[in-house]
């Protein structure tokens, strides 16, 4: 079984900008914070999860969100950091889709191509929806703080100030 760790996109490894949807470069910020995922322990996979309505509705052209992660993983290849896969959902709130978070439907998959021992992996994001997704796939979640998301009343295993505090705190609770 696989020991994954989910890490959210937009707003976790980049910077969210208010319109909450990255569809032009200058929108396109990579966070510093990301090397601190090297310092993650070798026997972890990591993956990105995605909500990505903007697809869907017309507001993200697809050609677009792929070379925001084709840029996104050649930088944390920089540090040394390994993306096995980049799980999204490309739907809208209304399509009541299974792979929108909270919904399982992407960790459902990933546990079809990596057979994920969910009760040794962890997901990290900015949004509710990053916890939910958690607790309802029986892994720990750390919440990173957001000036644009609050964690109201949901309880994550951990909240963060940034990337690098989720990290040391997964080093420190394996």
């Amino acid at each position: 079984m696989t020991k994954a760790i989910f890490i959210d996109r937009d707003g976790t490894l980049l910077d969210e900008p208010k319109t909450e949807i990255i569809n032009t470069w200058d929108k396109f910020k990579i966070k510093n914070k990301i090397r601190c995922l090297a310092k993650l322990p070798s026997e972890y996979k990591l993956f990105i999860i995605s909500n990505q309505e903007g697809i869907n509705d017309g507001k993200l052209e697809q050609n677009f969100y792929d070379e925001t992660n084709q840029k996104l993983l050649v930088a944390l290849e920089k540090f040394g950091v390994k993306i096995e896969n980049i799980y999204t959902c490309p739907h809208a709130i209304k399509e009541n889709c299974n792979c929108r978070k909270p919904k399982t439907g992407l960790i459902e998959q990933a546990n079809k191509d990596f057979q994920i021992a969910k009760n040794k992996s962890w997901v990290i994001g900015d949004r509710i929806s990053d916890i939910v997704l958690a607790q309802t796939s029986g892994m720990k979640s750390i919440f990173i703080k957001s000036k644009l998301h609050a964690l109201d009343d949901i309880k994550s295993d951990f909240v963060a100030e940034n990337l690098c505090e989720a990290v040391e705190y997964i080093n420190k609770n394996l």
